[in-house]
């Protein structure tokens, strides 16, 4: 799977709560090293699986507005 990242030519945002009990946090620093199109990775330090919904869900609104906001 991860080398079907090297065909993704679209900008991409990769979001990871560093508490998340659902994926493994370390698949989105995989997504992270396997992509060659311009992205962005961020983690959120106390937020779970839904970071939307999580304590840090502005800081997460804020980097998703900003990072549709540069096309």
């Amino acid at each position: 799977m991860l080398e079907d990242l090297e065909r993704v030519d679209v900008p991409t945002l990769v979001l990871q709560g560093e508490r998340d009990t659902v994926v493994d946090a370390r698949g989105a620093a995989r997504l992270d090293a396997a992509l060659r199109c311009e992205h962005r990775f961020r983690t959120f330090s106390r937020s779970n699986h839904l970071l939307a919904l999580d304590v840090e869900r502005d800081q997460v609104i804020d980097e998703v507005v900003a990072f549709l906001g540069q096309g």
